[in-house]
């Protein structure tokens, strides 16, 4: 798959659900093989945390440029899964319902190695590092320690869909 897919400059890593703090593998998948992820999904400051700089192109809901043009100033309203926080002048974001533009710019870059290689240049200082499905091995690896005491925790004490999603 990743022989196939690194033949593309762009991935459209999209998510069916917005949530707060979820990014999907599909983003980690396409800095990896290469490609610039086109990201949906979580709040900008999300992937920022995580990610190189100017190493994707979010593109954000209708619902996070109303926020984000509330009073000329961006929304701080946490509650709203989608809002764009601390967005940077100079990174290009879209508007959801806008196809046309992000098609566009697309285009453009893919038209201009210059400009689609500012999307590559984080990988002179940066590198991934981790091997896939480590944390599934991790899980094993923990399940056999004996000398870890057992702890359970109450998943919806961190996680709760109602407030830290839109669908």
């Amino acid at each position: 798959m990743e022989r196939y897919l690194s033949r593309y400059k762009f991935y459209l890593a999209f998510e069916n659900s917005n949530c707060v703090h979820y990014i999907t593998e599909k983003f980690f998948r396409a800095l990896s093989i290469g490609m610039v992820p086109v990201v949906f999904g979580a709040r900008y400051s999300d992937y920022v945390k995580i990610a190189p700089p100017l190493s994707f192109i979010f593109v954000a809901s209708p619902l996070a440029m109303k926020a984000a043009r509330v009073k000329g100033k961006q929304s701080q309203n946490l509650s709203i899964p989608n809002i764009n926080l601390e967005i940077p002048k100079n990174h290009p974001y879209f508007h959801s319902n806008n196809i046309k533009e992000l098609s566009k710019y697309l285009l453009k870059l893919d038209s201009n190695d210059t400009l689609y290689n500012e999307y590559h240049a984080w990988r002179e200082e940066y590198i991934i590092v981790g091997k896939k499905n480590k944390h599934l091995c991790s899980i094993c690896e923990h399940l056999h320690l004996k000398d870890i005491p057992n702890k359970s925790y109450k998943i919806s004490d961190w996680w709760n869909s109602k407030r830290d999603c839109k669908n």
